[in-house]
């Protein structure tokens, strides 16, 4: 979807580990660390009071991304330069500011932790984190169809061309996370505690009935929401 009305940023630490071990190897001090930011998007329909909970649409995720660093004890001491590395290695992360300070603030803590209580013979300190990042989009209902029946008549006026056969039946289907509504027919996915739809292959990845996006694609071969368009003979 697009055009959305508010757009809210969260992060959660869903775990840190920290460990230590001896490398017989090397005589020298390692730090490790390893840390991952999984990206989830929501999308939620506003209804038109305000007065009722947002309706749930649909829960996306996208590709983890891994990140990892390691530090000689030197190194981590200057504390201005090592945090300024991990800045940098997770400036990509799809979360505010102030996660990310805070996500490099207990991470030096861990790690001051861990070197401060390991055994004497060891010689690694190994640290793992992993976050979640989740953006919801709430979009007014009311714009959302507005402008669907918009492009449908824009469509109607400029002589609607229906997408090829082969591309609708290679339409993916997917089970959802979680239940939510058909933006063609506004109804639920969920059919006797079963939920799943199939999937656009535009850039948002839009879902839809199965049912309702092969009728609608045999007409017009724009995706109902953001005019992605299929291929035509």
């Amino acid at each position: 979807m697009e055009d959305f009305t508010i757009c809210k940023k969260q992060a959660y630490l869903d775990s840190m580990e920290s460990f230590t071990t001896r490398d017989p190897t090397s005589s020298s001090f390692k730090i490790n660390f390893n840390c991952s930011c999984k990206p989830y998007i929501s999308h939620y329909i506003l209804h038109e009071d305000y007065t009722s909970d947002p309706e749930f649409v649909r829960i996306d995720s996208s590709p983890k991304i891994d990140n990892s660093i390691t530090f000689t004890l030197q190194e981590f001491l200057s504390y201005k330069q090592s945090r300024e590395t991990i800045k940098e290695i997770v400036k990509n992360w799809p979360v505010r500011s102030v996660a990310r300070r805070n996500f490099i603030h207990h991470a030096f803590k861990r790690a001051r932790e861990a070197i401060i209580s390991m055994p004497a013979r060891h010689n690694v300190v190994s640290l793992e984190f992993k976050v979640r990042a989740i953006h919801e989009y709430y979009f007014d209902g009311r714009r959302v169809l507005d402008r669907i029946i918009q492009r449908s008549m824009e469509e109607n006026e400029a002589g609607m061309v229906p997408a090829v056969d082969w591309s609708i039946e290679a339409l993916e289907t997917k089970i959802l996370v979680d239940h939510g509504t058909c933006s063609i027919c506004l109804e639920e996915f969920s059919i006797d505690g079963i939920s799943e739809g199939v999937c656009m292959p535009c850039k948002h990845k839009h879902i839809f009935h199965g049912d309702c996006i092969q009728k609608w694609l045999k007409t017009s071969h724009y995706c109902p929401i953001c005019r992605f368009e299929m291929p035509t003979s």
